[in-house]
């Protein structure tokens, strides 16, 4: 088994054109989208859940809008380190969000129903502290849902060709494999429910070329710019915006058939505070 491996210098430059808050839009549950096949899996651990629920590292708000929409009967709380972030989160009504470290939560003891991650643990330099603070915020019996990048697993496109470039311009600080991951949140106090892999070949081979054309870019923060969903870039920014939905919507279709933990880079997970 690949043991998980930290970069020892995480971080690195900032590819965010100035003031881009990624995620500002909805993502949309069964949409033909990496974030909408997110969204589903997390209102499936959310069935039966009442009361509040905080989402780690909001970003614009898009998971939050979507739950919102879906599940207006919950109290939807937030937290992100980025101020700008926060401000552009603060305008949707009836959410409370506060900047704020995951590693540190100005929540007291027991304080929610459910805890979201959306591509977050891999970012901290102390998972295994993360996990502890949400097991300290959650009641008894309370919801952890993840998803988690699994960079480390035998077989992913990192683990092949290295990890660097995805540290460098992703911050990914950690390369977790699937077990370890279970392992930690078993250690954090968590039974985990259900987990599903995900994320297998084409998603890597559009991830990994994505970031290697970054590393290589004049101009890092256009190139970043013209891939997202904003309009901008010129005739090259749409092209690369219509390849990136036309990727996303075949990822997510491998990762609607597939359900083997063979060559997944990353995990859907679900697990009970004890």
């Amino acid at each position: 088994m690949i043991k998980n491996r930290k970069n020892p210098e995480p971080g690195g430059p900032n590819p965010y054109p100035a003031g881009f808050v990624y995620g500002s839009g909805e993502a949309r549950p069964r949409a033909w989208s990496l974030s909408g096949l997110k969204v589903s899996r997390a209102l499936k651990a959310l069935a039966g859940v009442e009361g509040r629920v905080l989402e780690l590292g909001c970003g614009g708000g898009q998971y939050l809008r979507a739950l919102q929409r879906r599940r207006p009967d919950l109290r939807l709380y937030a937290v992100d380190k980025d101020p700008a972030a926060i401000q552009t989160v603060s305008r949707i009504a009836g959410l409370e969000c506060r900047l704020a470290d995951v590693a540190d939560l100005p929540y007291p003891d027991g304080h929610f129903s459910a805890v979201l991650g959306f591509d977050i643990l891999e970012h901290v330099e102390d998972p295994d502290r993360v996990l502890r603070e949400c097991a300290r915020v959650l009641a008894t019996g309370g919801r952890l849902h993840l998803y988690v990048p699994c960079e480390g697993n035998p077989g992913t496109v990192y683990v092949r060709r290295g990890h660097a470039v995805k540290a460098k311009w992703g911050g990914h600080c950690q390369q977790f494999t699937t077990p370890d991951l279970l392992t930690r949140l078993g250690r954090a106090g968590f039974t985990v429910l259900a987990f599903r892999p995900a994320d297998y070949w084409l998603t890597q081979q559009f991830d990994y070329t994505f970031f290697k054309r970054l590393d290589r870019s004049e101009h890092p923060k256009a190139l970043w710019a013209a891939q997202s969903l904003r309009p901008g870039g010129g005739l090259a920014g749409w092209a690369l915006r219509r390849a990136r939905c036309l990727l996303s919507a075949l990822s997510w279709l491998e990762g609607s058939l597939r359900r083997g933990e063979r060559g997944a880079m990353g995990v859907h997970v679900t697990a009970v505070k004890k």
